[in-house]
């Protein structure tokens, strides 16, 4: 009997791993004063043309890795680990430049929540009653 509870268990937990690992997800990363970019997620290039706003579809994965190549190529290339937040389908990026410097930064989470979700570097797991 133990032994089926143990085996069931391991089932339900790679359903589950499977699951949610096959979440897709739509980025949209956009720049704030429209200078046009090409957009690599994971090393893939999603845009052939450069554009203001780019979006790529069906990304697959809790975290994934952002480059902005700029066609202005006095701007140098950005670099930006995003990650799932919740259950979200989509997430919004905005590139915006602040002190001389550009930067993709999550848009449309509150920075409040963003930082509380990440304390000590790693996402709490809380459980509501």
């Amino acid at each position: 009997m133990l032994k089926f509870f143990f085996c069931a268990s391991i089932m339900l937990f790679c359903v589950i791993n499977t699951t949610f690992s096959q979440v897709k997800t739509r980025l949209v990363v956009f720049s704030h004063n429209s200078e046009r970019f090409w957009l690599l997620v994971n090393g893939k290039k999603i845009n052939e043309q450069a554009e203001p706003r780019v979006v790529a579809e069906d990304i697959t994965g809790e975290a994934w890795q952002i480059t902005a190549t700029f066609e202005n190529q006095s701007i140098p290339d950005i670099i930006y680990q995003g990650f799932r937040i919740g259950n979200s389908k989509e997430q919004t990026y905005i590139i915006k430049k602040k002190r001389g410097k550009y930067r993709i930064k999550t848009y449309g989470v509150p920075q409040r929540l963003f930082s509380e979700m990440f304390k000590g570097g790693r996402l709490p797991i809380r459980i509501d009653r």
